[in-house]
């Protein structure tokens, strides 16, 4: 949404209990989407030298 307050939906999030990392994804910016990608690439790796089970490799 090209009108979209970032600033106040982050701080409406952190309000209600989510916990950062919070991403702005715009399905318009290959960008946005690559740093959770990244994010979750990172997880799931620690997962994996932590000795879990994980369903997706």
């Amino acid at each position: 949404m090209p009108d979209a307050d970032v600033a106040a939906t982050r701080q409406l999030l952190c309000e209600i209990g989510f916990r950062e990392p919070i991403f702005e994804l715009n399905g318009h910016d290959p960008q946005s989407v690559r740093q959770l990608v990244d994010y979750l690439a990172v997880l799931s790796e620690q997962e994996e030298e932590a000795g879990e089970k994980t369903y997706h490799s």
